[in-house]
């Protein structure tokens, strides 16, 4: 950033702030970039070329203001070089008590612009602040006046055609630029405004009867509400004026907001500008709602039997109480395993609105079993038989009794009746 003056009760006093890293578009011009022009200036007929301005930044390395040397689009005004004296200081400080907030304009200390800097280029030392309005500015910028008082337009702004302004330093060797505009896309007579990017490329505006520096905007527009559930969320896609500016507000590093824990109706301020200036239309508050979320946890209760009564699932909720249970066999807290066969997916929901986490589990359900068979007749001298083929209810099960050995029943030696048991899921973890 600059070298910024402060000014308190007439002492001015000067100080050197950081430096802050380039912007990309200067970075990619090595020497200096033309950013924009004020094509058509507000003035009182005839006198228009003394009003026009050109604003351009400075590369990496500083810029001496007595090497400038400018082509003008109106070729029958010459370039006079550049005039820093006693009336072009009462002309900044004419112009610096109109600005309304933290802006200051300031010329290059014995012509020498600094790197990084942003510059104004008044086309002449008869500039009239009256018709091109500072009273916006909220930042530190440089001003170089043109010697020269040529009265008509140094800039072509009607009709049709192609215009090119060409701005060099020498030196250093090989610093210059040139950049053009086409007369029949400027917007709107007094005020159009020619913008480049780094590129060159043209774009137009009007920002009215104002000096073309870049005006802040501190417009974003809030959610109504964001989810309080532990993540984060970036401001930044908010935005819808000046990139790049100041949040402030709980939980909050650079322009990302942290949810965890927030909770209630939050202020938060976007500032742009110069830093630690605050004013009406360089910050701006809303507020926001943050939504309390939950946790989703619970853990199943694993493998039931279709013939078990209904469970309550309420014990097994992990995370946050109050939720709400979706899935077959649920109704309300309950789950009623009747009729249901195999995995059934079950979901328990918590939060408010848009503001909810799900989280999925299995339960499964198995047949109740039954252990039924017929009983037979059979001789005392007939080989082992399987039990298994007498099964009319579920296959699987446990025989025990004299003479069993597996699911083999064998007669031998016995006679009478003898009793044999089937047991189905015997010995099993889970018994319906």
């Amino acid at each position: 950033m600059a070298p910024k003056l402060l000014r308190s009760k007439g002492l001015v006093l000067l100080y050197l702030l950081f430096t802050l890293p380039f912007r990309q578009d200067v970075q990619a011009q090595a020497c200096f970039q033309i950013e924009s022009i004020l094509v058509d200036a507000c003035s009182p007929g005839g006198i228009e070329g003394l009003n026009e301005v050109v604003r351009f930044s400075v590369g990496n390395t500083p810029l001496d203001a007595n090497n400038l040397n400018v082509g003008w689009p109106n070729s029958a005004n010459a370039w006079s070089g550049v005039c820093q004296d006693a009336s072009t200081a009462a002309l900044v400080a004419q112009i610096n008590a109109t600005i309304m907030n933290c802006g200051y304009l300031i010329e290059p200390p014995g012509g020498i612009i600094p790197a990084g800097a942003d510059v104004l280029l008044i086309s002449s030392v008869s500039f009239d602040p009256q018709y091109s309005t500072f009273a916006n500015l909220s930042d530190t910028l440089y001003v170089i006046f043109h010697c020269g008082a040529a009265a008509a337009g140094n800039f072509a702004n009607a009709g049709t055609g192609l215009r090119t302004l060409t701005m060099s330093f020498n030196p250093p060797a090989g610093c210059s630029q040139s950049v053009t505009y086409d007369r029949s896309l400027l917007v709107g007579g007094d005020g159009a405004l020619a913008n480049f990017d780094a590129a060159g490329n043209a774009s137009y505006d009007n920002q009215g009867c104002t000096a073309p520096y870049e005006l802040v905007d501190p417009s974003w527009v809030p959610p109504q509400q964001i989810c309080a559930t532990g993540g984060v969320f970036d401001l930044s896609i908010l935005v819808t004026g000046t990139p790049g500016g100041v949040w402030d507000g709980p939980n909050i590093t650079g322009s990302v907001i942290n949810t965890t824990g927030l909770s209630g109706t939050i202020d938060i301020t976007y500032s742009v500008g110069v830093p630690g200036c605050v004013s009406g239309n360089t910050s701006e508050t809303h507020s926001i709602d943050f939504i309390p979320g939950g946790s989703a946890s619970w853990s199943t209760p694993g493998v039931l039997c279709q013939s078990e009564a209904p469970i309550d699932l309420t014990p097994y909720i992990l995370g946050t109480q109050g939720g709400i249970w979706i899935g077959q066999g649920i109704n309300g807290n309950m789950f009623n395993p009747a009729g249901l066969n195999g995995p059934i997916n079950v979901t328990y929901s918590v939060g408010q609105s848009f503001c909810t986490t799900t989280s999925t589990d299995v339960i499964n359900v198995v047949p109740t079993p039954v252990a039924g068979w017929t009983t037979f007749s059979i001789c005392e001298s007939d080989p082992p038989v399987d039990l298994n083929t007498f099964v009319t209810g579920t296959l699987g099960g446990d025989w025990s009794g004299t003479n069993v050995n597996g699911n083999l029943f064998d007669p031998a030696g016995l006679s009478g009746t003898v009793s044999i048991r089937y047991d189905v899921n015997a010995g099993s973890a889970m018994i319906c």
